[in-house]
């Protein structure tokens, strides 16, 4: 019988893994703004008027005049503007610095202090709200649920910062309450090639910044052990590469040769000189979610320990960095309207 890994991402920083929760997706005017000059101008107001167009679901969406209209999502970003490596790396770099000035870090979570019996609850099993599969941007099949309007509100937010092409996997959503599981992604059991995310409905588990952190992170995941990347069909005896509870790693994929590069030894012990958190020591699967993190949610680093070497091992593929800079506009829209 396989055994599917489960990830999920908890609110004390010492495990923390991949999760998600957010608010709805709407589309209100932001304030007027000057040109980008220096840091937090571009994203603290990102536009000088706001256009009002139609998304493919045929709902309005008010976008700025420095944002443009992701229509398959029904969502806004800002416009990326570069369009190679270098340039997006630079772009990347200052909008990564401007979302720092304005909301502070994304990356670094402060401990939270639970008490003994939530510590007791954090070991029970999620309580499941709903089930829903999903195709694209869109539930399918039965809403039974009488608050299925705020679930789709909470995966709205999933499809807002990730591009539908990067993450055509994800074929299932549950809503669930737990006292510090945050979210959780996992390889549907029915279809290895398919994955489910679950979100915890509870308000004010975490901050926007934390949402955000938390998404970064669980895309992380999926982008590296997706069927592209690993195949979940290959059986263990026939693998040559590496075996993962996922499947067995293909040639090229960026978690083999992060683990290569980084992971001569079975196991370490938490230094902040080789890991960008704690839960980065866990396993190499989470020490590359946790710097994928740190990669697209923060400037890039110089490169003088090997944390830091972890985070510049995704500027060695150009469509990463192009990624990156599309996230990150992304980022900054989201954030512009969840944050007062």
């Amino acid at each position: 019988m396989r055994v599917n890994r489960l990830y999920s991402y908890f609110l004390a920083s010492i495990s923390i893994i991949i999760c998600l929760s957010a608010t709805g997706c709407g589309g209100q005017q932001l304030d007027e703004s000057n040109e980008l000059a220096s840091p937090a101008t571009q994203v603290s107001s990102v536009q000088s008027k706001t256009a009002d167009m139609k998304s493919e679901q045929g709902e309005m969406i008010t976008c700025s005049s420095k944002e443009e209209l992701v229509s398959e999502a029904g969502s806004c970003a800002l416009r990326t503007e570069c369009d190679n490596t270098e340039t997006c790396t630079a772009w990347g770099d200052q909008i990564a610095e401007e979302l720092a000035v304005r909301y502070g870090s994304f990356v670094e979570m402060e401990p939270v202090e639970m008490s003994e019996e939530d510590e007791e609850r954090s070991e029970e099993d999620e309580e499941i709200i709903a089930e829903y599969e999903t195709e694209g941007n869109d539930f399918v099949g039965s809403k039974e649920s009488t608050d299925a309007a705020g679930h789709e509100r909470l995966w709205n937010d999933f499809t807002w910062l990730f591009p539908l092409e990067e993450r055509e996997m994800v074929t299932a959503f549950s809503v669930f309450s737990h006292v510090d599981t945050l979210a959780h992604v996992s390889q549907n059991e029915d279809n290895v090639q398919e994955w489910s995310l679950g979100m915890n409905i509870d308000p004010g588990i975490m901050t926007p910044e934390e949402k955000v952190a938390t998404l970064v992170h669980e895309f992380g995941h999926l982008l590296a052990l997706n069927s592209d990347q690993v195949d979940p069909l290959e059986e263990e005896r026939s693998c040559t590469t590496l075996f993962l509870d996922e499947g067995c790693v293909s040639k090229d994929a960026y978690i083999l040769e992060f683990y290569a590069t980084f992971w001569p030894e079975p196991e370490y012990d938490y230094d902040e000189k080789q890991f960008v958190s704690e839960y980065a020591a866990t396993d190499f699967v989470e020490d590359m979610a946790e710097s994928w993190m740190n990669f697209v949610l923060t400037e890039k680093p110089a490169g003088t320990t090997i944390a830091e070497k972890k985070v510049l091992f995704f500027y060695e593929y150009d469509e990463l960095v192009r990624l990156r800079a599309d996230l990150l506009a992304r980022v900054a829209s989201w954030m512009e309207r969840h944050v007062a």
